[in-house]
Formats: C-alpha cells, structure tokens, sequence
C-alpha cells in the first residue's frame, strides 16, 4: 500500500489516542498529508511534527470547531479528500447503571461528532472530486455482549457505536452520486488505553472470548483504514469492515 495515498489530503480525528495515531502514521506511511486534530496537545503537536503534517484542537460534538478546523486543512494543503473519524470515549455501564450526563456525554462525541465531521467533509471531497471517509464503530456497534462478567451491556456505547454503523450506511448513499465513499470500520479488542494497561479480569475475558486469542495491535486496524481510504477500495461504500479476531463470529 506504500504511496497508495499519494495526493490525498487525510483529517484524523482522536489522533491523540493509539488508534489514531496508529491511523495517522500509516495514512502518512501510504503518501497522504494528514492533519491530526485531537483536544489533547501532547497527542497531536508531537505527532504532527513527526509526520509533517498539521496539528489542529477539534472538538468533535462542536459545530463551529469543525468550521474552523476543515478551514485549516483547506488553507494547509487544499480540500479534504480522507476523513477518518477516529474521536471515541467508552462506558461500560449497563441500563440501570447510566447517568443521563454520561449518556449525553456519549452521544455527542461517539454520534453527534461523527455526523458533523461527515456533514463538513462532504463539500470539501465535492469540491475535490474525490472522497473517502472511514467512521470507526466497533464490534458493539454489532453486539451487546460485555467483554467482563458483570452481564453489563455498556449500553450507552453500544447504542453510538450502532448508530455509527447505520449512520455510515445512510451518508453512503447520500453522497455516492458526488463519488465520496463512505465506510465502517469495526475493531474488536484492541491492546490500547481504552481498556486499561493492568490484566484485568474483563480484559482476559475479552481475550478468552476472541478465537485468535489475542488482543488487535493498533497497527492492524490501521491497515484496513488505510485500504478503505485508497482507490483499491474504490467500489466499496456502505461497507462495514469487522476487524476481531473472531470475536462476533461466535
């Protein structure tokens, strides 16, 4: 995939977190200019410098910091032409466990900043005649099941992360006439903060329910983003790609 990027022009959100930044380093690897946009300074500034690319603060579930933010990367290096929709925060709690706080938490960073970086880049990949944008939903965008043994849903999550998924579905088929492709990507247990560094008990029960046995490497979930955003996945849009090791496959 080395220099299948060439040319494009790649807005990362959450480029401060292992995903993320794991993106950003193989969408630079692959040949696009990418902007690291993260609320979290030391997450972009050093990334941005180590890729060459541009650092922005973008809060996701904002509407004016999008403006501003597709603004910057216009005046870096031209429109938009790969969106990768990377920003997240989890929640393991189950239904009668759920602040409303937290639930509105969720759902404007998970859905609401996923809706508004698609709405925003869309006139950017318009205007360039091209266009690619990968939203990152997850395996519980596909099924509740807790990976620990309280039976708790982390319904919250659950509920963005399906919503990503259909939202995905619905923006393909609005912007395929403009040939903006626009695809999910669906990772399952992966090696990174989210889930904590110790060896817990939900996380060796994730790992027990996954048949390869193992956690995903940030790097491995990269790859997937990086081929939906090149002209190899040209005739996939709607797609949702599972990347879990086998974890939903039983």
């Amino acid at each position: 995939m080395l220099g299948s990027l060439e040319g494009g022009v790649a807005l990362i959100t959450g480029a401060g977190g292992s995903l993320g930044s794991a993106a950003a380093r193989r969408l630079a690897q692959d040949g696009a200019r990418v902007a690291v946009a993260d609320l979290r300074a030391e997450g972009r500034g050093a990334l941005a410098e180590e890729l060459d690319g541009l650092a922005l603060s973008l809060q996701v579930e904002s509407e004016d910091s999008w403006k501003a933010a597709v603004a910057a990367v216009r005046d870096w290096a031209g429109p938009m032409t790969i969106l990768v929709n990377c920003a997240g925060i989890g929640d393991g709690c189950g239904l009668e466990d759920l602040s409303m706080s937290r639930w509105h938490e969720l759902l404007a960073v998970n859905q609401t900043g996923v809706l508004l970086g698609m709405r925003f880049a869309a006139p950017e990949m318009r205007s360039a005649g091209e266009g690619s944008i990968i939203n990152l939903s997850s395996i519980h965008g596909i099924v509740a099941r807790s990976s620990g043994g309280s039976g708790a849903s982390a319904i919250a999550y659950a509920a963005t992360k399906g919503a990503v998924r259909l939202m995905t579905k619905a923006a393909a088929v609005d912007l395929a006439p403009d040939g903006i492709r626009v695809n999910s990507v669906h990772p399952g247990y992966v090696d990174a903060p989210m889930l904590g560094v110790e060896q817990s008990a939900a996380r060796l029960a994730a790992r027990d329910r996954t048949p390869l046995g193992r956690f995903a490497r940030p790097e491995e979930i990269a790859g997937a983003i990086s081929f939906l955003a090149s002209r190899d996945a040209s005739y996939m849009t709607g797609s949702e790609l599972v990347i879990d090791g086998g974890y939903t496959a039983v």
